[in-house]
């Protein structure tokens, strides 16, 4: 994803400053700085910001392992591994 620049907004600025449209943020303190998520919230307040997780299956739960997508993932170390590294279609992931 293109960053927000002096001169360049980039998608991050484009989405905060289109009121047509809802950002979504992952809320982690890792995937996105606890500064910005205060930025993002003072630029398009609560009614067009949305919660997104990247959680897989086995968080917070008794699983070391799932199917997605006919393919077998394994999750180690608080990571999830593809057990046959593949390149997903594009149709899938949209």
């Amino acid at each position: 994803m293109s960053q927000m620049q002096a001169r360049a907004p980039g998608v991050v600025g484009a989405a905060l400053d289109e009121p047509r449209l809802t950002a979504g943020l992952i809320c982690d303190g890792y995937h996105v700085d606890p500064a910005m998520l205060r930025i993002a919230f003072r630029a398009a307040g609560r009614d067009r910001l949305m919660l997104v997780t990247d959680a897989m299956p086995t968080v917070g739960a008794d699983r070391s392992h799932f199917d997605l997508f006919g393919r077998a993932i394994h999750a180690r170390t608080h990571k999830t591994y593809c057990a046959k590294m593949v390149r997903w279609p594009a149709r899938i992931l949209i």
